[in-house]
Parts: C-alpha cells; sequence; structure tokens
C-alpha cells in the first residue's frame, strides 16, 4: 500500500480483504510498517485465483477512484511470490510546483517542508517541478529551498500556506506556485576619466564574495569589460588591482555590490592617465633656440623614482609619471 504521490513512500493501516475466486477462502488483512500486509497465511492458501480489494484506506486517505486500484486478481500457485500494489491518494494534501524564471517546470530543486515551526521532511522537485505533502492537517506549512539546480538561485523567502480546518474537512489539494530567479551577473567596464568613451582593456579585478566565499580575478577584454556569470547570491567587493600604463589606479580603488536573484548589474571604473612631465631646454638669449642633447636628473620627492632624461633635437623630452612631487636638475 503506497501513496500515488510519492510510491516509495508506504502506507500502514489499509484494511485489504482477500477472497478466492475457485475456493472459499476469505480474510481482511491490515497493511502495517511500510505499507506491507504481513499477516497473510500464505501457507493456507489454498492453490487457486483470488481477488484482493481494499475496504478501508489509511487515515487521512480515501479509495482510489480507479476500480482497477481497488480490486486486484492474482493466482496463488503456493510457490511463487505474489506483489500487487494499491495506491491511495491523500484526503487532504498541500502542492508545491516549482517554475523557473522562464515558466517551465524545474526540478531537482530541494526544499525543507515546515509545519508550525518544526520540519517534517526534506525533498526534491520532480520531473514536474511539484513536491506534495500528503495527509495534512490543520497548520501553517512553510517551503524553504535550501539549493537549486545551476544556474538558478534559491528563493530567498520561504513559500508559506495556511491549511484551516474546513479545508482538511473537504479535502482536495491546495497548490501553491514559486519562481526561480537564476544566478546574478555582475559587467566590469573600465573607462577613461578623460574620455567615457574610451574603454580600457587588460584591466586587473579582484572580485570577492563576502558571506559565501566566491573569489577571483578577471581581466577587462578588447572592449574594456570583463563579465561573471552565475554568481553566487551574495555581497562583493570589486578591486583595482593593476591597469596598463599609461592609466593610473585611482584614489578609491574598491566598490562594494549587493546581487541578488535574476540581477544583471553593472560597475564602472574610470581612470586616468598618469601625468605627462615636459622638460624643455632653451637658450637663455633667444628662449626661441631649442637645446638638444642636454641631460637631466628626475628624482621623486615622495617616491623613490629616479632616472635621467635627455632632450631630443626639438629641445624637449616628455614622459608619463606617477602622480606626486618631482625635483628637477
Amino acid at each position: 500500500k503506497v501513496d500515488a504521490d510519492n510510491p516509495t513512500k508506504g502506507l500502514a493501516g489499509a484494511v485489504i480483504k482477500i477472497e478466492g475466486t475457485d475456493n472459499s477462502f476469505v480474510g481482511t488483512y491490515t497493511t502495517g510498517a511500510g505499507g506491507y500486509l504481513e499477516d497473510v497465511p500464505w501457507d493456507a492458501l489454498p492453490i487457486g485465483s483470488f481477488t484482493a480489494t481494499e475496504v478501508t484506506p489509511p487515515e487521512g486517505y480515501s479509495l482510489s477512484p480507479d476500480p482497477d486500484k481497488v480490486k486486484q486478481e492474482f493466482y496463488w500457485d503456493g510457490k511463487n511470490d505474489v506483489a500487487l500494489v494499491f495506491e491511495n491518494d491523500a484526503r487532504v494534501k498541500v502542492k508545491l510546483v516549482k517554475y523557473d524564471n522562464s515558466g517551465d517546470p524545474l526540478p531537482g530543486a530541494v526544499f525543507n517542508i515546515v509545519r508550525d515551526g518544526q520540519i517534517i521532511g526534506t525533498e526534491a522537485t520532480q520531473a514536474d517541478g511539484s513536491i506534495t505533502v500528503p495527509n495534512v492537517t490543520e497548520g501553517m506549512y512553510a517551503f524553504v529551498e535550501v539549493s537549486a539546480p545551476a544556474p538558478f538561485a534559491c528563493l530567498t523567502d520561504p513559500v508559506i500556506v495556511h491549511v484551516d480546518q474546513a479545508t482538511v474537512d473537504g479535502g482536495g489539494t491546495v497548490k501553491v506556485t514559486a519562481k526561480d530567479q537564476r544566478l546574478p551577473n555582475l559587467t566590469i567596464w573600465k573607462r577613461d576619466g578623460s574620455d567615457e568613451n574610451t574603454v580600457i582593456p587588460g584591466t586587473v579585478f579582484e572580485v570577492k564574495g563576502i558571506h559565501s566565499g566566491f573569489h577571483t580575478d578577471v581581466t577587462t577584454g578588447e572592449d574594456g569589460k570583463a563579465v561573471l556569470t552565475a554568481l553566487p547570491v551574495d555581497s562583493f567587493e570589486v578591486t583595482e588591482k593593476s591597469v596598463p600604463a599609461p592609466y593610473v589606479i585611482g584614489d578609491e580603488p574598491t566598490q562594494t555590490i549587493w546581487l541578488g536573484p535574476g540581477d544583471e548589474k553593472e560597475l564602472v571604473f574610470v581612470n586616468r592617465k598618469q601625468p605627462l612631465l615636459t622638460i624643455a631646454k632653451s637658450d637663455a638669449d633667444d628662449p626661441t633656440i631649442k637645446i638638444p642633447g642636454t641631460v637631466f636628473l628626475v628624482e621623486g620627492i615622495d617616491s623613490d623614482y629616479k632616472d635621467e632624461w635627455t632632450t631630443g633635437e626639438d629641445g624637449t623630452v616628455s614622459k608619463r609619471v606617477d602622480p606626486g612631487s618631482y625635483e628637477i636638475t
């Protein structure tokens, strides 16, 4: 004797009557733990044809409307096992149906089933996206999602349904639905601070989930962006680690962002180029005359920069340096 919605669940308390069709045997028996008839006197059963009829369903269940599931025939030869399966529908059931963000049933989502604050079971949605809780009594029921199949995110709130006594007395199925969103995606953009239409490839970012333990580095491509898909639902710290020359990392290299189920969010980091330092050497009497081949020592005052620069044919030398103070000799 099994639950029609969960054939692996045996039901105790079903009364089955066994009658001979070509003999006078009659007996009434009750399913025990696991849903099996354990007290049928098979040794005393005459060889012949029989019918097994469900007389009384287990408590909280109703007889099947299908006559073939209420009364079944079998032949007993005294040697081989006989296996008959009777199914019952619970008189009152709560049914959760889980869909994905496209409206298709989502199998494999695992839920804790909670009644009045106590976990009464843990089940995964079946191929049709459903979980059915049979033999329901009055109370508050909640479905709390504990894992979702990739690339979907768990629900952040439980699915709650209240079953009152009138529903229990009337029977039927109380149905609730839920929809999973996909795991969030994040796009990181890197742009020139002087021209937002100019993107910066080759910038390395560190991405860390604050609670999930997620940690990775990403690099912007030729289009100036790095895309991360199917991230865990979490808050993230995104930190600029390195930027290609001639750009410099900004004063605030870290941004924080929350990504919830179904989110498609963007972060934009803006950098400016290193400042351009030009040294020009000219004739004191005629500034229009530029002097090539002059060597200057350029030293950083607040850094360890030190280099010699030589003016070119136009009497100037230009290089990009990090922001700071310099002494030029």
